[in-house]
């Protein structure tokens, strides 16, 4: 079986993924970029599901429309009643804002080279906190990581 790979403008791309899940549909989107790292990566999958009034809380993956950003796949690290800040696990100051109204979707599966990732196990979400407290020096931690994974 031959396998094609079509590219499609951003625009046009997230204009059908919001199609199929505003149809109640989950889909299966690539990762594009280094933003997550080193939790995603670029060239995993995730699966997005439509958003639930519940499904959306701290250390959620979503995907939203943001104002200075566009769309991005990035997690949410604080919420109040209808705003949303988010930052990708790889950034150690940028945050986008957003209305809790513009998430698209959250990430409720990824894979990575057709292994499933278990996000909402214990170990995963244990790992998120020490993550997000490496605040100050998580740039020296991915080069690390980087430099490690170089070798492979």
């Amino acid at each position: 079986m031959i396998e094609k790979t079509i590219s499609l403008p951003n625009e046009l791309f997230f204009k059908e993924v919001k199609a199929l899940l505003d149809e109640k549909k989950q889909v299966r989107i690539p990762v594009k970029g280094r933003s997550m790292r080193p939790f995603l990566q670029d060239g995993d999958t995730v699966v997005l599901d439509f958003v639930h009034s519940d499904s959306i809380r701290w250390g959620t993956i979503v995907l939203a429309q943001t104002t200075t950003c566009g769309i991005v796949l990035h997690r949410v690290v604080f919420k109040n009643k209808d705003k949303l800040w988010l930052m990708g696990d790889a950034h150690s100051r940028q945050r986008e804002q957003t209305a809790a109204k513009n998430v698209l979707a959250v990430v409720i599966a990824a894979y990575r080279k057709e292994k499933e990732l278990k996000l909402n196990s214990f170990g995963w979400r244990f790992t998120i906190v020490p993550w997000f407290l490496t605040l100050p020096f998580r740039e020296y931690l991915l080069k690390i990581y980087d430099r490690l994974n170089q070798k492979k």
